[in-house]
């Protein structure tokens, strides 16, 4: 219970239809191809109040200097009222090495999510990334991730009117690991987009988990997840969403 609670203090750092792509992430990804398979099951609460099963899947292929992944997401969920959810999205990215700490990567993304109304999204962008380890003298402590670039973003809303966006959005995440040994990690992601032309919208996700390693390919997760969407597109959406999982993770 204390794990789960400090997990939840650390999630309250501070988005409509923002996707997470980092929290799968295998902290030490050898050279070739890795995959890892995450199930989880929720209680979300905001604009939708539902019971949730998903599954995501992130395969990796890393050489010394060039690393591009792939990220997919499928969920089914019930709500209180017995309607039936459907939500996915799929993210490939491509990161070039510039140095041992930088990085310049390129991404698409596709994605729907019926409950947030959200009929299609399409994102194209690109930018820069820089990663760090902080170490003792016996073995490494922290990993950390930070990213900044513009993307152009398309979204169309399954409303009456059919409203769509077309915008320039500045996008920034950065992400951060515990690693106090081989058998748990602690880990916080995240997210800040922004339009470039409107300062006032703008949006988090943030995204803290547990993972608890029973062997060298079975995690269970825990994790708690916080959007916030400080102009959503209609004023029947919330504008913040949160949600519990607790799932468990393959790698392979």
């Amino acid at each position: 219970m204390k794990i789960i609670l400090i997990s939840i203090i650390l999630s309250i750092q501070i988005v409509y239809s923002q996707v997470d792509t980092e929290s799968l992430r295998k902290i030490d990804s050898e050279v070739g191809l890795n995959q890892n398979l995450l199930t989880n099951i929720g209680l979300k609460k905001g604009n939708t109040e539902y019971f949730a099963l998903s599954l995501s899947y992130r395969a990796d292929y890393v050489t010394d200097s060039n690393h591009i992944y792939g990220v997919g997401n499928l969920s089914y969920q019930d709500n209180k009222n017995g309607v039936f959810q459907r939500a996915g999205f799929i993210h490939l990215r491509y990161l070039e090495k510039w140095d041992e700490y930088f990085s310049k990567e390129a991404y698409l993304q596709k994605q729907f999510d019926y409950f947030q109304r959200l009929k299609d999204r399409n994102l194209i962008g690109g930018g820069v990334r820089f990663s760090f380890d902080i170490k003792d003298s016996v073995k490494r402590l922290f990993h950390i991730y930070l990213g900044s670039g513009i993307m152009y973003e398309n979204e169309l809303l399954n409303i009456k009117d059919k409203y769509s966006t077309n915008l320039i959005r500045s996008s920034s995440y950065f992400n951060i690991s515990w690693i106090p040994n081989n058998k748990f990690n602690l880990s916080s992601v995240l997210y800040y987009q922004w339009d470039i032309f409107n300062y006032k919208d703008y949006r988090f996700l943030n995204i803290s988990s547990i993972n608890i390693k029973f062997n060298k390919m079975l995690s269970v997760v825990l994790s708690f997840n916080y959007r916030y969407d400080n102009q959503p597109p209609i004023r029947e959406l919330k504008k913040f969403d949160y949600e519990f999982k607790n799932g468990v993770k393959l790698e392979f």
